[in-house]
């Protein structure tokens, strides 16, 4: 891995822990379900949560308890997932990364090109990340429209045991294969477990693209033409060829 590489995924994964902590901490401290707990307790749960929502999904508190604010969060948790190379899902810290380099250098030095921790980031990780966003982001809106739809008629209404907040948890949860549920009350079983079988297999193909990735799907079927026929290469020597997705 490049030295870019190795930057992005550390502070990239201190940022999201750190605020995957503090933010849930302070949205949390009224809430009952922290009764009981001292506040390195609760710092110690909402960490535990934080690693989680990017990793193994893992759950020490009742999840489907928690404010809008923080499982809000966590579904951007679980959208950009971890770094490359590992088991987790979503769309990966570098992505974010270089989309936010392209768009603070669109707004500073329009025509630049992108750099981040001042070296410069090739065209093709560049383009590659903005599609990786662009899929993935039209990927879970398809997704969880066919669910809204297969499951209409108990989100007619609102319902504390069948929401759209937690049928969009899971979606997002599933992309991230992270495997965190919401639930519902009376039951340890995943809310995706009282789902019709048409949204436990979209829940499935969401999981297999979440982990493959949406571009290398793409790549993979037999067109003309695929992001992997593109140059890679830039017309600077400095360039850094930083892993995307």
């Amino acid at each position: 891995a490049s030295p870019v590489q190795i930057r992005v995924a550390l502070i990239g994964t201190a940022i999201l822990l750190a605020a995957g902590t503090f933010i849930p901490f302070f949205v949390e401290l009224g809430n009952p379900i922290m009764k009981g707990y001292s506040i390195p307790q609760q710092l110690l749960i909402h960490f535990f949560q934080s690693v989680s929502t990017r990793t193994a999904g893992f759950n020490t508190i009742d999840v489907g308890a928690l404010h809008i604010t923080t499982l809000f969060l966590y579904m951007e948790l679980m959208y950009i997932g971890a770094n490359p190379a590992g088991t987790g899902g979503g769309i990966k810290i570098p992505t974010v990364a270089v989309l936010y380099g392209y768009l603070k250098d669109w707004f500073m030095k329009p025509g630049e090109p992108v750099k981040l921790f001042g070296r410069r980031i090739s065209k093709f990780a560049v383009s590659h990340a903005v599609r990786l966003f662009f899929f993935s982001t039209i990927f879970v809106a398809v997704i969880t429209f066919l669910v809204c739809y297969i499951e209409r008629e108990f989100l007619i209404t609102p319902d504390p045991l069948f929401n759209f907040t937690k049928v969009l948890f899971e979606i997002f949860s599933a992309f991230g294969t992270v495997g965190l549920t919401m639930g519902y009350p009376g039951s340890v079983e995943s809310f995706s477990g009282i789902l019709h079988p048409m949204s436990k297999l979209l829940l499935g193909i969401t999981m297999l693209i979440g982990r493959v990735g949406p571009l290398t799907l793409l790549a993979s079927m037999p067109w003309k033409r695929t992001y992997a026929d593109e140059p890679q290469s830039d017309d600077f020597n400095d360039v850094d060829k930083i892993q995307i997705g």
